[in-house]
């Protein structure tokens, strides 16, 4: 395999229903609250459960964003777990910022 396909893994999905789920990373957009250096869109996600790990000086400086399906910022208070970020029962699509 490419070099690519082993470089990163930041998003793990589990789902019990069935979807082709899309990942890649698209040009980091500003936001409400800063400018983002990396983003990371995951499509067609049903009722998924999602373990996120971005970089942990990202999550320690509190500066991560998860967008989900193009419209709200999700609290992620109590989904931090020290280097990841946990969330379940995702539907639609997000978007993974810091």
């Amino acid at each position: 395999m490419d070099r690519t396909f082993h470089e990163e893994c930041r998003i793990v999905a589990s789902q019990k229903q069935k979807s082709i789920v899309l990942c890649r990373e698209n040009q980091a957009f500003p936001t409400w609250k800063r400018q983002s250096s990396r983003n990371l869109t995951v499509w067609h996600l049903k009722d998924a459960n999602l373990t996120l790990f971005p970089p942990v000086e990202a999550i320690a400086a509190g500066i991560v964003e998860v967008r989900l399906n193009e419209k709200e910022y999700l609290d992620l208070t109590d989904a931090c777990q020290e280097d990841r970020i946990y969330l379940e029962g995702i539907t639609g699509r997000i978007d993974l910022l810091w």
